[in-house]
């Protein structure tokens, strides 16, 4: 979650090994070269994985990386 600021993550696993829940409120998210950002938005990406991410970003940007 990031309310205001920014946020950079690398992660060592891969952009399919999760699903993805996806709010923007004001911000900018991108999640391995896939951007997201507009007034209210929201999404859910599903790869048929075990695990989701829950990713909020109310005023400010977050970069999720993958190596």
């Amino acid at each position: 979650e990031c309310g205001m600021g920014n946020l950079e993550l690398l992660l060592q696993d891969s952009y399919e090994a999760h699903n993805y829940n996806v709010d923007c409120a004001m911000g900018n998210l991108t999640i391995h070269e896939k951007s997201f950002g507009a007034v209210a938005y929201s999404d859910y990406i599903q790869h048929g994985a075990d695990s989701t991410y829950t990713l909020e970003c109310g005023m400010g940007n977050m970069n999720i990386l993958f190596e």
